[in-house]
């Protein structure tokens, strides 16, 4: 049996921040979260944290997606499918 392939730490398309693999779910943000989100108040907050606030932690304000984790497609590894031979 083939061990997990271990992915390497890429970028993420839309804002060049560092992405990496989850065991069971694809592509995150640094902190752990799918969705980078931004304060729609003037604050300035914004991160992607695994636990997505229900407001803004710095000011209160209402807290809203800026775009999902989609890895630099260039970056990720190729890989090759593997045949399956039946004897």
């Amino acid at each position: 049996m083939v061990g997990p392939i271990e992915l390497p730490t890429v970028d993420c398309l839309w804002c060049e921040r560092s992405l990496h693999h989850e065991r069971d779910g694809g592509f995150v943000h640094a902190d752990g979260g799918l969705y980078w989100q931004r304060c729609a108040s003037e604050c300035g907050w914004e991160n992607a944290p695994l636990r997505t606030p229900t407001s803004c932690p710095r000011c209160g304000g209402r807290v809203v997606d800026d775009h999902a984790a989609v890895p630099v497609p260039d970056q990720l590894p190729k890989t090759r499918l593997l045949e399956v031979v039946r004897p």
